[in-house]
């Protein structure tokens, strides 16, 4: 499957305030993050998130995937601090997207799994 099937991002408008990129797992099922420019205040929420760059037709690019028990905890403070942030920074990162799963770290899981199976190669993934 294409990378372009893998996506199904949402054009940003002036409008669209909140930013929101939807991406495909393997299961066809579509999921939909809030993306915040990076170093914004994050939830305490825990779920999924991705480090992603806007293309500039306005669709979203996904460049690492992975889940956080707590959004504060792993990605606010210093950004520059995660290990991979350098990386998907070197291939364009300068957004991070959120998709909370709260109460269910069996689905948060499972939701990562879904989107790793059907990410694009170049998509960086935790060891």
């Amino acid at each position: 499957m294409t990378e372009a099937n893998w996506m199904k991002p949402r054009k940003l408008t002036k409008s669209n305030v909140s930013r929101s990129a939807a991406w495909r797992g393997a299961s066809g099922q579509l999921y939909e993050f809030q993306v915040q420019d990076a170093g914004t205040p994050m939830k305490t929420w825990p779920g999924i998130y991705a480090f992603c760059r806007a293309e500039p037709n306005g669709e979203w690019t996904a460049l690492f995937i992975d889940m956080a028990d707590c959004f504060v905890r792993r990605l606010g403070g210093d950004i520059g601090g995660h290990r991979d942030w350098a990386p998907a920074q070197a291939l364009g990162a300068t957004h991070i997207a959120t998709l909370p799963i709260i109460n269910d770290p069996v689905r948060r899981a499972a939701v990562l799994d879904d989107l790793r199976l059907h990410a694009p190669a170049r998509c960086l993934q935790a060891a």
